[in-house]
């Protein structure tokens, strides 16, 4: 896959001096460093049970990612959260959604004790007997560190291979460099809506100096439907935490648990303004990685445009940025294409690929497209517990209008909407002698033609979705209170 491409190097394009700030001092990258790692990176000793291995999550095949919306530890156990690509991590100062994680050395040894994933035992002394007799891990670890094998050197020698696996020569690249027939006129046409109308440059900021488009910043982007409590859920997470002895682990057991991990960022820093928030993934070989969000939820890249187009989904954690954006369908296309243009040439056969099949499936199915909401045209609130039946009178014309629900998904707010008239008994008589009249005049009228809508509106089984639209509200760096006091 490196193809001759020295992973110990200097990615190309990318500014020297940031590159050596990413790599950490004592663990400096070197081809026995790599080796090393590349084999415990490909290793199911490492798991409890011998049947995970970081590429299980983290495949090959896959852009270094998972083509489930959660993957599958030891036992058959699921977790909660996507599978980010390992590919270009070396660009990330925070690993994992939360952020949890400082680096790679310290990132790359969590799964291996974590219960769900590869079920080691807090104290890792598994790992080290399971390979500490064989002899190709004796010499690789001397070659390596000049050590015997050991725990902490496996962490170190995963961070090297990973901090190698750089993808970052993709067609758009190579149109920056001046190759204006790397990309296709629509990939252009996106590339200017990604800057402008779009707003995606608010948080996938590219340059040389940070190649992989993301602000490192953690957002609450709107993809529970329906949203959490998050209010209930942090005074949860809160008690946890300041209860534990050992609040690493209880961060990293709240990333697991079903609702609490939700709170996303808000579970390592217990701040206000972090509850929902998520790491801001990176675009490059963005193609090839679905499915997308932190919950793999969205299956392809024109639902992940539709999902921003609307505004995501109502919350009242919503980061401010997150609004309509009223694209047209060409210029969700025409985003698309662009977003397709960050995949790595070496992944150049699996991106078409992926491009035709993601096409197919959004020509049957879009379900978070909502011209309406993109539009401005749903302006409706109170998505939340809405009631049954509300009747509301309008005291000018006596008109009740009723709100029926029809829909049967969960969470959500959707109805039809009919008209009751409430009149006496003088309207009543006027009304039937109109009626009369209308009807000797309809005999003798032209058929009318159908009235047809400005534009079509196409937005699958969210047709009817309500969406709550929230001020923005000043930014809180406040720590929700809490019992106590621990030391983190």
């Amino acid at each position: 896959m490196l193809n001759g491409v020295d992973p110990v190097a200097k990615p190309a394009g990318v500014d020297a001096s940031y590159w050596n700030a990413l790599v950490p001092e004592g663990n400096e990258s070197t081809p026995e460093r790599f080796a090393l790692g590349k084999k415990l990176f490909f290793d199911r000793r490492l798991s409890s049970d011998g049947t995970v291995s970081c590429a299980t999550c983290h495949d090959v095949s896959r852009g270094f990612a998972d083509d489930r919306p959660t993957s599958e530890g030891v036992d058959g156990q699921l977790g909660v959260r996507n599978s980010p690509t390992a590919a270009c991590s070396a660009f990330f100062y925070r690993l994992f959604w939360d952020g949890r994680s400082p680096n790679l050395e310290h990132q790359a040894l969590q799964p291996i004790v974590n219960r769900r994933e590869m079920g080691r035992p807090l104290d890792s002394e598994g790992v080290v007997a399971e390979i500490a007799d064989d002899p190709e891990y004796k010499a690789m670890f001397q070659a390596a560190y000049g050590r015997d094998v050991n725990y902490a050197d496996v962490g170190n020698a995963l961070a090297v291979f990973e901090r190698g696996l750089n993808f970052t020569d993709n067609p758009f690249f190579r149109y920056l460099r001046g190759d204006e027939n790397a990309i296709s006129a629509d990939a252009k046409e996106g590339w200017k809506i990604f800057n402008d109308r779009g707003r995606c440059v608010s948080c996938h900021q590219i340059s040389p100096s940070n190649p992989v488009g993301t602000n490192h910043k953690f957002h609450n982007i709107g993809v529970d439907d329906p949203a959490p409590d998050f209010a209930t859920l942090a005074k949860r997470a809160a008690t946890a935490l300041n209860e534990s002895s050992l609040p690493e682990r209880t961060t990293e057991e709240l990333a697991f648990d079903p609702e609490l991990n939700k709170l996303g960022r808000f579970n390592v820093t217990e701040l206000a303004n972090d509850v929902g928030g998520f790491r801001t993934q990176q675009l490059l070989n963005v193609g090839v990685t679905a499915p997308y969000m932190r919950d793999g939820s969205i299956a392809t890249l024109w639902d992940v445009v539709d999902h921003y187009n609307k505004g995501g989904e109502p919350s009242l954690a919503h980061d401010g940025g997150i609004e309509p954006l009223n694209l047209s369908e060409r210029q969700v296309e025409q985003l698309v294409a662009f977003l397709f243009s960050l995949t790595d040439v070496r992944f150049g056969a699996e991106n078409a690929r992926e491009f035709e099949r993601q096409r197919a499936v959004a020509t049957q199915r879009r379900p978070e497209r909502d011209d309406a909401a993109a539009s401005r045209r749903t302006l409706l609130f109170e998505r939340f517990a809405p009631p049954e039946k509300t009747n509301v009178a309008n005291e000018k014309d006596e008109t009740a209008v009723e709100l029926t629900p029809t829909g049967d998904a969960p969470g959500k707010n959707v109805g039809s909407i009919s008209e009751t008239k409430t009149t006496s008994a003088s309207e009543r008589e006027l009304e039937g002698a109109e009626k009369e009249t209308d009807a000797a005049n309809v005999e003798n009228a032209e058929s009318p033609t159908e009235l047809e809508a400005p534009f079509e509106i196409e937005t699958g089984d969210d047709e009817d979705a309500l969406f709550l639209l929230v001020p923005d509200e000043e930014e809180s760096t406040q720590p929700i209170e809490t019992k106590g006091e621990k030391s983190r």
